[in-house]
This record gives C-alpha cells, structure tokens and sequence, in this order.
C-alpha cells in the first residue's frame, strides 16, 4: 500500500480500534467494515485479506520506523547535558507509543497467535529496545560505575510500556508532568553522583 487513501487509513484505524477492544482474532473484517463505515468487499478490494489488513496496520503506523530513524546524540560533556539527552530520548518514545498504542499492546497480547506476523509485532518494541541500549551506552561516562546497560534498559522500558499500556487502559491516571518527574527520578538514579 504505497499511499494510503483516506478508505484504507479509516479501515486501518478502525482495525486498532476494535483489535484493542476484542483481540486481533476475534475482530472480525465485517465487524471492521462497519466500524469504518465501508462495505466488508472494499477491506477485500483494497488488502485483499485480514492478514494483510494487520500487517498494513503495522506498516502504516509504525512507531518503529520513527525510532530507527531517530538521531540520538546524547551529550556527555557534562552530567546535566547527558540527564537531559536520555531524558528527551525517552520522551521522544513515550510520544510516537502513545499515539497508537494498541500496537504495542496487540503485538504482546497476540504475537503466539500471528506467527507470520511476528517480525512486524516486535519490530516496534525491539527498536525501542535498541534505541534505550544506544542511549545509555552512549551516556555510560556519566553514568553510575558498574551500571548494567541491559538491566537499566529493561527497567526504563518497563517504566515506559506500563505507564503507556495502563494510561490507554484507564488504569493509570498521570498528567504528563508528573510522568517527567518519575521519569527523572528513574534517570537520577543510574547518573553517577
């Protein structure tokens, strides 16, 4: 789907939608169709099946292609510098995995069920990933001696994917500066003193 017509970004988004709400398999192209306010035949016409309308949503939306493409640079001149480039290059996830957040949550809560689909599934949260590694390595001089990269990664992510996933959820009320607070005191604690 080279660009996608204003059809098929109707018929996508009504896909995340209902996929959120029922799970990728239980939501059905007529269900999608409705949803979307187009006849079930167009989702046919324009993706030819439900698997290719997921991998399109995938594709379409995709958060992991702005994350590959972000230029982290983070400034180890001195302490406050470095804080502030992890700081923004968490920020910067928080923002495109907010925006759809239902990829996130359907890749994890589906991914066993979609085995053709796993590469696109986890492409998003490996480059995420990839990108918090990066960060620190790059960051690591001013950091804490003796910091575990993979340990601190997993920890910022998790700090990231459950205040995503339990905000879209309803489960987590947290205005945004309160979110940069935590998110502060979760970097203070890896900068060294």
């Amino acid at each position: 789907m080279e660009k996608a017509s204003q059809t098929a970004i109707r018929i996508l988004e009504a896909f995340l939608k209902l996929a959120d709400e029922r799970g990728i398999k239980a939501t059905t192209t007529r269900a999608i169709a409705e949803e979307a306010g187009v006849n079930e035949v167009t989702i046919f016409r324009i993706f030819k099946d439900k698997e290719n309308l997921m991998r399109q949503a995938y594709e379409h939306f995709s958060p992991g292609k702005r994350i590959v493409a972000y230029q982290l640079a983070i400034d180890t001149s001195t302490a406050a510098q470095t804080r502030s480039g992890l700081i923004e290059c968490m920020k910067f996830l928080r923002t495109i995995f907010s925006e759809h957040p239902q990829l996130l949550l359907s890749g994890v809560r589906d991914y066993r069920r979609f085995s053709t689909l796993h590469d696109e599934m986890a492409f998003h949260a490996l480059a995420a990933c990839q990108l918090v590694t990066q960060a620190l390595k790059q960051a690591a001089p001013m950091l804490r001696p003796g910091i575990d990269i993979e340990s601190a990664t997993f920890s910022l992510l998790g700090f990231l994917y459950t205040t995503v996933s339990w905000q879209h959820q309803g489960w987590l009320q947290m205005t945004n500066e309160k979110w940069n607070d935590r998110l502060e005191s979760a970097i203070d604690i890896l900068m060294a003193p």
